[in-house]
């Protein structure tokens, strides 16, 4: 379990922001909202409208790498 912080309070209700999602961990811890954020979220965002968590299949591992739909490399 990590506390990360992120800008998204405003677009993503504190609701939707629990459960399994896509972090970024390996970043240098950095003091936001008043704690240490150990992270980053990683979302999409449509028209700047939309703001949206990606999150993890069932079948997928912690460490296993993210690529964008038509971009996967081996």
């Amino acid at each position: 379990v990590r506390e990360i912080a992120s800008g998204l309070q405003h677009d993503i209700p504190i609701e939707g922001m629990s459960g399994k999602m896509i972090v970024f961990s390996n970043l240098k811890v950095k003091k936001l909202g008043g704690f240490p954020s150990n992270g980053m979220v990683l979302c999409s965002n449509i028209e700047q409208k939309h703001f949206e968590l990606l999150r993890p299949t069932d079948e997928s591992q912690i460490g296993e790498r993210v690529f964008l739909e038509g971009n996967e490399k081996d």
